[in-house]
């Protein structure tokens, strides 16, 4: 694929997102509507 590396760094960044908003969400025991919104984006 010509912009692999492009769709690799962006997946790899959106991922953290995702890994550091659940993370943050637990620890604030926002978990209910936090951990529904996280599951959510990483469905898409």
């Amino acid at each position: 694929l010509p912009f692999y590396e492009v769709i690799h760094k962006d997946a790899t960044k959106w991922l953290q997102q995702i890994k550091i908003g659940l993370a943050t969400s637990t620890s604030l025991y926002a978990l209910d509507s936090g951990l529904v919104f996280w599951m959510n984006q990483l469905r898409e």
